[in-house]
């Protein structure tokens, strides 16, 4: 597996909010559907997020897409420092405690569709997740009032981290039990 390494906050922060203003810019006079990508801005956002990575530091990939067409699709940075591996577009990253909000923002769409509720038993739709026989329900486990162990707390979490992982496996960490060795 590879190790890779945390991107700087203000990385993520500047890559997030060039996202939310690209998505605003949407409409005809930023360009429809169908038209050429806007090379303006897509230069802009490299001179803004460049300077956020070092080329022999802690790496990030970047993506800001305007109707499904990419603007911006790059890499930056180190994959692993130890190993001297540069990141890429296409490395799978382990981005952690940023897809919070977004996880939130699902559920909630599931939840205006009527396809789930913020009271249903988590079991409904994890079905052998260990509970050890509590109900938790959505809402406790989105407001993280569940009671679940924070897998960050534990003290083999590095090394838990630099391993792939069943989904499996991390049911059974997150409920409390032991992933398998």
């Amino acid at each position: 597996m590879l190790a890779v390494t945390p991107v700087p906050r203000s990385a993520l922060v500047a890559a997030l909010v060039f996202a939310s203003l690209t998505a605003a810019c949407g409409g005809p006079e930023a360009g429809g559907a169908g038209d050429q990508p806007d090379v303006g801005l897509r230069s802009r956002l490299q001179t803004l997020v460049e300077p956020e990575f070092r080329p022999d530091g802690p790496g990030g990939v970047v993506l800001v897409a305007r109707d499904g067409e990419p603007l911006l699709r790059r890499a930056y940075g180190m994959a692993d420092l130890e190993l001297g591996v540069p990141m890429e577009p296409e490395h799978v990253l382990e981005i952690a405690s940023i897809t919070k909000q977004l996880t939130a923002v699902a559920i909630l769409q599931l939840v205006e569709q009527g396809r789930l509720t913020l009271e249903d038993d988590v079991r409904e739709h994890v079905p052998g997740f260990d509970t050890r026989g509590r109900t938790i329900t959505v809402e406790q486990v989105l407001t993280h009032t569940a009671g679940l162990p924070n897998l960050v707390d534990r003290p083999d979490f590095e090394e838990l981290a630099r391993r792939d992982h069943t989904v499996e496996e991390l049911l059974a960490l997150t409920a409390g039990g032991r992933a398998a060795t």
